[in-house]
């Protein structure tokens, strides 16, 4: 997907159907804006860093910069701590995947992170075969410490098909996202399945309760691409794909409220003694029914 300064990066809509989104994009420095298409419902980042830059960012930059952005909501810094704290997502995640797990079935995981995904799943079922893709050289060597096989990029698994591949706030974060997703999608055996997760733009911290220090902290300079269910349809379409879409809210009642008071991030559980999970659970399950959810999960299926 090439940078287009007229027409959008997706759809290809001409200049009338782009408009400025925001003007102000964390982490930013370089006079970088938030684009939309209102045509397929598109949001990029323009200029958009040229790949050399995201390799770069994302083998010696990315843990700090996240550690800055995440505050007390996880920890970046040591990669025991983020393994642990994360098992919290494979939790999350579980029922989405552990479905399309058998014996022996060969999973890759592509920006693996510390590993919490593919430990979580080899507890699941041990007989699995388990590789990771990922860039960043502190979270690749720890990797590689904990006995999974791992590699630097796609690019580099040259002979090997998989039954699941799975990635986890990959796909923004990709210069060229047709190429990618594309090299996924080949990677995968006959039958198999790819299951992602990416931010959704319809969080209803913006779109919903529209809460100006959340947009300032919701556009950000890691973040290449966003997608709404409507943009996430046409790019599955045109890659000609079949697949399903699952809308998901990630973030609970104790987080929307703590931005709602103090316009900053983190307040996982805060309201927990007060507020049972019942209630939690419902109010994320309307948001999923409604157009306002933070999250798409999506199964890709190649027959």
């Amino acid at each position: 997907m090439s940078e287009n300064f007229t027409f959008c990066p997706l759809c290809n809509s001409s200049s009338e159907f782009q408009e400025i989104e925001s003007t102000y994009v964390y982490g930013d420095d370089s006079g970088k804006v938030i684009m939309r298409c209102i045509a397929c419902d598109f949001y990029y980042l323009t200029p958009c860093p040229t790949q050399e830059e995201l390799n770069y960012f994302y083998e010696n930059n990315f843990e700090e910069f996240m550690s800055d952005r995440s505050g007390n909501d996880s920890d970046w810094s040591n990669v025991n701590k983020h393994q642990d704290i994360n098992h919290r997502e494979y939790l999350r995640r579980e029922e989405f995947i552990t479905k399309y797990v058998f014996d022996e079935c060969r999973v890759l995981e592509i920006g693996a992170s510390t590993g919490f995904m593919l430990s979580g799943l080899l507890d699941y079922n041990k007989s699995i075969q388990i590789t990771a893709v990922e860039p960043s050289n502190q979270f690749s060597k720890h990797l590689q410490n904990m006995g999974i096989s791992t590699y630097k990029y796609i690019e580099d698994i040259s002979h090997y098909k998989y039954n699941l591949i799975l990635h986890f706030f990959v796909m923004a974060h990709i210069g060229d996202i047709e190429s990618f997703m594309q090299k996924c999608y080949d990677k995968l055996d006959t039958g198999g399945v790819m299951v992602f997760e990416t931010p959704c733009a319809s969080d209803p911290l913006y779109s919903l309760y529209d809460i100006p220090k959340f947009k300032d902290f919701y556009w950000q300079v890691a973040q290449v691409y966003s997608f709404t269910r409507k943009s996430m349809e046409y790019f599955l379409d045109k890659m000609g794909w079949s697949y399903k879409i699952i809308p998901h809210q990630r973030y609970g009642m104790s987080n929307h409220m703590t931005w709602m008071q103090t316009g900053l991030p983190g307040g996982r559980g805060r309201y927990s003694s007060i507020f049972p999970e019942t209630l939690n659970e419902s109010y994320k399950s309307v948001l999923e029914g409604s157009q306002h959810y933070d999250t798409i999960f999506v199964e890709v299926f190649k027959k």
